[in-house]
């Protein structure tokens, strides 16, 4: 099945309305999580194949987001600092900034050099010892 930037787009956008409705309803949180992981699969697929989508080339042209645009990884490292500096948990830092610099989970997974999944079990907050520790060394905590 093929899927274009808009519809994806489109798709990411109602999941982050539904996740406004869900911050209180467990059962919700998961469906929309499961979401975002789908997602997240479909967009890296995009970076899989050889012929990308019109508008998906940017999106592939690079490896990683630090690669593309190191700019807004240092954005996200300060931002993600200054939360943490605040008494921010890994959860809730982890949740501000997928939302405050509109990232895929496997956009700030790679960021970290962890598995997609990762992101979604500190988003539930549980994280593992391994994504505490990459997030620990990328934010210098």
């Amino acid at each position: 099945m093929k899927i274009t930037s808009r519809q994806l787009g489109r798709i990411e956008a109602a999941c982050c309305g539904l996740a406004e409705f869900a911050k209180n309803n467990t059962v919700a949180t998961t469906l929309v999580n499961t979401i975002r992981e789908q997602l997240d699969e479909v967009l890296a697929d995009f970076c899989s194949r050889q012929n990308a989508l019109p508008n998906e080339a940017d999106l592939c042209e690079h490896h990683t987001i630090a690669e593309a645009m190191p700019e807004l990884a240092e954005d996200i490292r300060a931002y993600g600092k200054k939360l943490i500096a605040n008494g921010g948990t890994i959860q809730e830092v982890t949740d501000a900034i997928l939302k405050e610099f509109d990232l895929f989970k496997f956009e700030f997974a790679e960021l970290l050099d962890v598995d997609h999944q990762r992101i979604s079990e500190a988003l539930q907050g549980n994280p593992r010892s391994m994504y505490k520790a990459k997030f620990a060394e990328f934010f210098g905590e």
